[in-house]
C-alpha cells in the first residue's frame, strides 16, 4: 500500500491532510503490531476512508463512536491475530448536569463552544446530545479527566461533568441525527429524484441543486453522489454541504406529483 498513491484520491488539501493522519495510524498498527485509533471523524469521511482501506485490509478495522447509534466515530486498527472489539476504543461518555430552569435554552452549539473554549481540539469530541437538565458527550479518554475538572460553566449556566459507563447511554437507541435542531417539512415534488428533493427541501432552484450535486457537495447515506437523477427512497439521509441534512421519512404518490415528508437538520 503506497501512501502517496492513496492520497491522490483526494483533491482537497484538507481532505488529503485528514486522510494522511488516518493512514499514519493505520501504518503504525502495521509496523508495530499494536492497536491504534484515529481521532473522531464525521460520518461522511468515516464511510469514505473505510471504503478505501478495507480492500487492503490485513488488519482488523472497526469504526465506533462510543455507542451503537453514534454519528461521529473513530477508526480503530488492530493486528489480525489480536482480540479487538468496541471495548478497546479510548472513548469516555461524559454526563454533564445542570439545573433545567437555568439551562432550558442550552444547545449542542453551547456545549461544543464551551468545551473547545477550554483548548480542546474538535477532533477529540464525538457526539453531543442535550436533554432537559443533562448533556451526554463522547470524548477521547485522554481529555475526560481534564474536562471533569475544568468544565464548570456552559454559557452562563453552572454545570458539573462526570464520566459515566456506556451502558444505557442515550445513543444506544439513537439514529444518526439529533432532535434538538429538527424541522419537520412536507414538500411537493414532480418526482423523487435527488435534485428535485434537494431543491424543495433546501429552498434552492432546481439548477442550483444540480450544480451542488455535480460539484461534489451532496451525499446520500454518507456516500458521495454525482448523479442528479438518483432516486430517493424512504429512510435516505441527504447531506448537502453548507445547507444541512434531511431525512426522508415518507414518499407518497399523488395524481401527478409526490408528497415527501422530511425531517430537516441544520
Amino acid at each position: 500500500m503506497d501512501k502517496q498513491d492513496l492520497l491522490k484520491r483526494f483533491q482537497s488539501p484538507d481532505e488529503k491532510l485528514l486522510f494522511s493522519k488516518v493512514l499514519d495510524r493505520f501504518f503504525l498498527c502495521q509496523s508495530q503490531c499494536v492497536r491504534t485509533f484515529t481521532f473522531f471523524l464525521d460520518p461522511i469521511h468515516t464511510v469514505r476512508f473505510l471504503e478505501i482501506l478495507r480492500p487492503f485490509e490485513d488488519e482488523k478495522i472497526l469504526a465506533y463512536g462510543g455507542a451503537s447509534g453514534s454519528e461521529r466515530k473513530m477508526l480503530g486498527f488492530a493486528p489480525a491475530y489480536q482480540d479487538f472489539d468496541y471495548s478497546h476504543f479510548p472513548i469516555d461518555r461524559l454526563s454533564i448536569g445542570f439545573q433545567q430552569k437555568f439551562g432550558a435554552r442550552l444547545s449542542h452549539r453551547d456545549f461544543l463552544g464551551s468545551i473547545t473554549g477550554l483548548g480542546i481540539n474538535r477532533e477529540k469530541i464525538g457526539d453531543i446530545n442535550v436533554t432537559p437538565g443533562n448533556a451526554e458527550v463522547y470524548v477521547n479518554r485522554d481529555i475526560s479527566g481534564y474536562l471533569c475538572a475544568n468544565l464548570i460553566q456552559v454559557g452562563r449556566v453552572k454545570v458539573s461533568a462526570e464520566v459515566k459507563k456506556a451502558e444505557g447511554a442515550f445513543w444506544d437507541g439513537w439514529q444518526e441525527l439529533k432532535p434538538d435542531d429538527r424541522r419537520e417539512m412536507l414538500i411537493n415534488v414532480s418526482s423523487p429524484r435527488l435534485d428535485a428533493v434537494i431543491s424543495a427541501a433546501f429552498n434552492v432552484s432546481r439548477a442550483d441543486s444540480a450544480k451542488l450535486v455535480r460539484g461534489g457537495k451532496v451525499y446520500v447515506n454518507w456516500g458521495l453522489v454525482s448523479q442528479n437523477e438518483k432516486g430517493i427512497k424512504e429512510g435516505d439521509i441527504i447531506t448537502v454541504r453548507g445547507f444541512g441534512r434531511a431525512r426522508v421519512n415518507e414518499i407518497r404518490p399523488l395524481k401527478s406529483r409526490y408528497a415527501v415528508h422530511v425531517d430537516k437538520y441544520k
